[in-house]
């Protein structure tokens, strides 16, 4: 009976230590103070981008005029704070052509940001600041939103960039 028991019991031990398991959280890196995002560059080099850490780049897709016009744009700059449940500014406003920096950090716990029509999908680890890049490349009202779970009021979290 004992080894029926034991048997079992070793059994269980190796359907429960095979079976699928959540990948285990990775150790965050030495603390920085900027994380860089970078998009292709408009002849269509990647940049490399200077992260400590894994993310998701922000891309940007090309037509040939928006890599005519972006040689002659602007860049626009932004600092954006993110916090339970909101960013500020919500609202950024450039004109058609221009490139967009935004310098995002994240005051209270992770969040993230992305502006699908941008190709901005971007981690915002908690009191980091992370650079998100795109060229405004097509007049409108593009909303964007937190991607990563904060709290109960996530799904308001919400701004828009203004393409004149």
């Amino acid at each position: 009976m004992k080894r029926i028991i034991i048997a079992l019991a070793v059994l269980m031990f190796l359907v429960v230590g095979c079976s699928q398991a959540p990948p285990a959280q990775q150790a965050a890196p030495e603390p920085s103070q900027q994380q860089t995002i970078v998009v292709p560059s408009s002849d269509g080099d990647a940049q490399q981008s200077s992260q400590e850490q894994p993310a998701q780049q922000a891309t940007t897709p090309q037509s040939e005029d928006t890599a005519a016009s972006a040689s002659d744009s602007t860049v626009k700059e932004f600092d954006m704070a993110a916090k339970r449940f909101a960013f500020s500014p919500n609202v950024i406003t450039v004109n058609r052509g221009d490139t967009v920096r935004l310098h995002i950090t994240a005051q209270d716990v992770a969040h993230g940001i992305a502006i699908p029509e941008f190709g901005v999908n971007v981690y915002l680890p908690v009191g980091k600041t992370v650079d998100a890049e795109f060229i405004a490349d097509q007049p409108g009202e593009f909303p964007f939103r937190c991607n990563v779970f904060c709290g109960d009021g996530h799904q308001g979290m919400t701004g828009k960039v203004v393409v004149n």
